[in-house]
């Protein structure tokens, strides 16, 4: 979350805020677990999105994840902002490649390629 906020002067307050309380779950997660233990909400960063089950681990999580999986790898010709996506078979995202050039601090189009 603390990556999400703007760091400006008006959000200073709230930065604090939330390093404090991280802060505290980093202490309470160290005192029941090693010190050199990863912290039980650490979630690696991972590609363009990210979706966090949470909950004991079960059957039912597991379908979820494989639902989840399933309809992530039949996207085709989803519209988004740069053109068209298909994910191929190997779930390998497959899309319109957009040329901008910068002319006088400004972009402007050029072009596009079909893969």
């Amino acid at each position: 979350m603390l990556a999400t906020v703007p760091k400006h002067k008006g959000t200073e307050k709230l930065q604090a805020d939330i390093k404090h309380r991280l802060s505290q779950e980093r202490k309470e997660a160290h005192s029941k677990g090693a010190p050199h233990s990863v912290p039980f909400y650490l979630v690696e960063k991972e590609g363009a999105a990210q979706v966090a089950l949470a909950g004991p681990p079960n059957s039912a999580q597991k379908e979820a994840r494989m639902k989840l999986r399933d309809l992530i790898a039949a996207t085709r010709e989803f519209a988004g902002v740069t053109g068209r996506i298909t994910l191929d078979e190997k779930r390998n995202a497959v899309k319109t490649g957009v040329f901008l050039g910068i002319k006088d601090r400004s972009y402007y189009f050029v072009g596009t390629v079909e893969p």
